[in-house]
């Protein structure tokens, strides 16, 4: 690994941290931390100019998933017990339940499995490494190819599912990224295309009322009014909604702090992921492991609305793959400075916006 002993340019590193593979992209932009053996979690995204971490990082920090022993079985799976935050990739499921006699836990299983890497391009002016594992229960590769260049404070994926038996099957597929402090706080602001909103009843402290469609960025609230959802709201409102976007004529999103103008977007493929969930918590408290201590936003694009599989399935909105198919798709992350508000964001990272 070229990169290794490089301290200029794009580089990478293999660390061990906290008893797990974890690899290290960086340019002189960017840094992105992401645990080989947590499923690919993004546990850093740092905007290096500004100093800015992305992020949310749980206060009860960081466990390795193998060292794990419950002290009971939970239906809903482990992924809360080891969960740090960060961004994680989730297949073939979000909430736990079970299709084809495969049972699945909340986010599914890439969320705790270890996956290996090779690397693909190496030199000052680009690093780009591919990361791959199978899934245990369901007969799915998967593969994404990530890519950095010196000047671009852009991570660019290249994603693609191969289904390994002849028996079609179904899933949901979704990037989980979550937001926090202290880039997180009552200065940020969410914008995102002309779209839908759809709120959910979720939590015991919700602000929005169930139903939609309504258009962005309203909502209405439990008490009649309507609610800014584009709005970040402060850790005092103990309150945690769920809802998710849709009906866009183009896939981009931007969260942005508009004090110190520095933010976060995304650029996706809106064929593939037609739907943006939308989890604002502002230390509702909820129950374990948050006790009222997560101070978090995740934006995430998806194949599915935010239910079960088995609901997807009879709904038609699950991702089919049939007999020894693949599907592949591509999006961009990328950092930026200098905006208060964001116009468009490009499938190369580029942003537009108001200063």
């Amino acid at each position: 690994m070229k990169g290794y002993d490089r301290h200029f340019g794009c580089r990478l590193r293999e660390v061990i941290y906290v008893g797990m593979r974890m690899l290290i992209l960086e340019n002189d932009l960017i840094r992105v931390n992401i645990l080989l053996d947590k499923g690919t979690d993004i546990i850093e995204f740092v905007h290096k100019p500004s100093d800015t971490d992305f992020i949310w990082h749980a206060p009860w920090g960081l466990h390795k998933p193998a060292d794990h022993v419950p002290t009971s079985n939970r239906p809903e799976g482990t992924f809360l017990d080891v969960y740090e935050g960060g961004w994680t990739e989730v297949l073939p499921s979000a909430i736990a339940g079970s299709h084809l006699g495969a049972f699945f836990g909340d986010m599914g299983e890439s969320s705790l499995l270890s996956w290996d890497y090779e690397v693909r391009s190496d030199d000052p002016n680009q690093v780009c490494v591919e990361l791959y594992t199978d899934l245990n229960r369901y007969p799915l590769h998967v593969e994404k190819r990530l890519t950095i260049t010196q000047g671009s404070a852009a991570l660019k994926f290249e994603e693609r599912l191969t289904n390994l038996s002849e028996v079609p099957i179904e899933l949901m597929w979704g990037q989980h990224p979550t937001f926090g402090s202290p880039f997180l706080d009552e200065n940020c602001v969410v914008d995102v295309p002309e779209c839908n909103v759809y709120t959910q009843r979720y939590g015991e402290f919700p602000r929005i009322e169930e139903g939609g469609p309504q258009r962005w960025p309203y909502a209405k609230g439990i008490n009649g009014s309507p609610v800014d959802l584009s709005q970040i709201l402060s850790p005092k409102s103990r309150t945690e909604d769920m809802m998710y976007l849709g009906d866009f004529k183009e896939g981009w999103y931007a969260i942005t702090n508009t004090s110190r103008k520095v933010g976060f977007g995304m650029a996706w493929d809106l064929k593939k992921f037609p739907y943006l969930w939308y989890w604002q918590c502002f230390c509702g408290p909820n129950p374990q492991p948050f006790f009222g201590r997560a101070y978090a936003v995740g934006i995430e694009p998806w194949t599915t609305p935010p239910i079960r599989l088995e609901q997807a399935v009879a709904d038609r909105t699950s991702l089919i793959l049939g007999a020894l198919q693949t599907t592949q798709t591509s999006f961009t992350a990328v950092a930026y400075q200098g905006f208060t508000r964001v116009h468009h964001i490009g499938e190369n990272g580029g942003v537009e916006g108001r200063v």
